[in-house]
């Protein structure tokens, strides 16, 4: 509870009310006595006076309605991937992770020229990679020279693709992975929010494979993992189209990573998607506009201190993590606001945003886990487990003070204890 902020800002808008509501009062009163000849001029531009008391309190008010149609929502996600083997990695309890990781190894088992396409996409090699390697390589001798006259030198360098370094890493697969990541997470929202609207009757739709012709054109992965079982070769040579489990099928999995997701958004009626450029999908309503951006340009992100050894078990050179960033941008259309029944069926725009932000922002996963406080306690006990024990209550000088004299007092015995044997020879 914020008691002050919350009386500060309820004071504040006590106060806006009352001058609009007295601004409008006047400008009526003053109207309605111009009409009615209460108030004599010989100016009848004098009218305008009223009519702009009364339409600025109004204007306002209309404003402040149209402003908040519209609101939007960042993401911080992340994707990663091996340097060494060039796969993709998943971060154990990070649910955007781990879904990208099985849509990628699903479209990368069906189709290995998938796997192909990402490794040159995101380890570019075309870079003189040679010319560059016997420069680090002649680097790396002279540091080796100098740690051998003593000294260890550590060096932060800043490169481009002029001088040999690494290209911006971008991939249109990954997005589109990425896509179908956040498409599924939309599905699973829309369907537990919805759950509870069975007898709806038209006011529901289900938007399934074949009313996203172009969406599926533009998006390799989606296409392909939404393709029905009979369809697709690596299914018919396990035979389980033959028989198939009885219901609507959602999704299949294979032991080696092969899958099968059913497409279908339960939307209100008269809603479509689109897909109007790459990492851009829009979900529009008869009321407003979700809109969702997604952007990986390649970025290297920043993992917490420690967090690839100790929570990951992977060397920290071998990880390569990507920043995604997602935008989930909600509008609403001028005309709805008029409207004042029926908003049930569209208050998941404003709750799939935070479901996102529960599966897939990173800063948040890392809260959900304590992450901070287990480093902590990671350190600590390391520290116990060396032998390093805490300084007693009240340390500091006094602490020194006390070691230095056992110190000084051991040294004084010592003399004492070597002389002992040449007493007794």
């Amino acid at each position: 509870m914020q008691p002050i902020s919350t009386s500060l800002a309820r004071r504040q808008d006590f106060i806006k009310l009352l001058i609009l509501g007295t601004l409008l009062a006047f400008g009526l009163n003053l109207l309605v006595s111009y009409v009615y000849g209460a108030i004599e001029t010989a100016s009848p531009y004098w009218v305008l006076i009223p009519l702009a008391l009364i339409l600025f309190p109004l204007g306002y008010a209309v404003s402040l309605a149209i402003s908040a149609r519209s609101g939007s929502r960042e993401i911080e996600a992340m994707a990663l991937f091996n340097r060494e083997s060039r796969e993709v990695m998943e971060i154990d309890r990070y649910s955007f992770s781990e879904d990208l990781r099985r849509i990628i190894v699903a479209v990368t088992k069906e189709n290995p020229a998938f796997q192909e396409i990402l490794s040159e996409d995101l380890f570019p090699t075309a870079v003189s990679r040679e010319d560059n390697g016997e420069a680090n390589h002649g680097r790396r001798e002279e540091l080796n020279k100098k740690e051998d006259q003593g000294g260890e030198y550590i060096a932060i360098v800043k490169t481009s693709s002029e001088d040999g370094g690494f290209e911006m890493r971008s991939s249109p697969l990954l997005i589109e992975a990425i896509e179908f990541a956040v498409l599924k997470e939309l599905s699973l929202h829309l369907s537990s929010y919805f759950n509870d609207y069975q007898g709806s009757g038209d006011r529901l739709i289900e938007l399934t494979r074949e009313h996203i012709p172009d969406v599926l054109l533009k998006n390799r992965v989606l296409a392909l993992l939404t393709t029905p079982i009979e369809e697709r070769p690596i299914f018919r040579k396990s035979g389980i189209h033959k028989n198939p489990p009885k219901g609507t099928v959602h999704s299949i999995w294979s032991r080696d990573g092969v899958m099968f997701e059913r497409f279908d958004l339960i939307v209100p009626s008269g809603s479509k998607l689109d897909r109007p450029e790459q990492g851009r999908l829009e979900l529009t309503t008869k009321r407003g506009v979700v809109r969702i951006t997604i952007r990986c340009h390649g970025f290297n992100a920043n993992l917490p201190r420690g967090f690839e050894s100790l929570y990951m078990r992977a060397p920290h050179c071998s990880v390569l993590p990507l920043a995604v960033d997602i935008q989930v941008e909600t509008r609403l259309k001028l005309i709805a606001l008029l409207t004042p029944r029926g908003w049930d069926y569209y208050r998941w725009m404003d709750s799939f945003a935070e479901w996102i932000v529960h599966e897939a922002h990173f800063p948040s996963f890392l809260a959900n886990i304590g992450w901070e406080r287990a480093l902590t306690g990671f350190i600590l006990n390391l520290g116990t487990a060396r032998g390093q024990q805490p300084p007693k209550q009240g340390g500091g000088s006094s602490q020194l003070a006390h070691e230095s004299s056992q110190n000084s007092a051991a040294d004084t015995d010592r003399p004492k204890a070597e002389a002992e044997p040449e007493a007794k020879d």
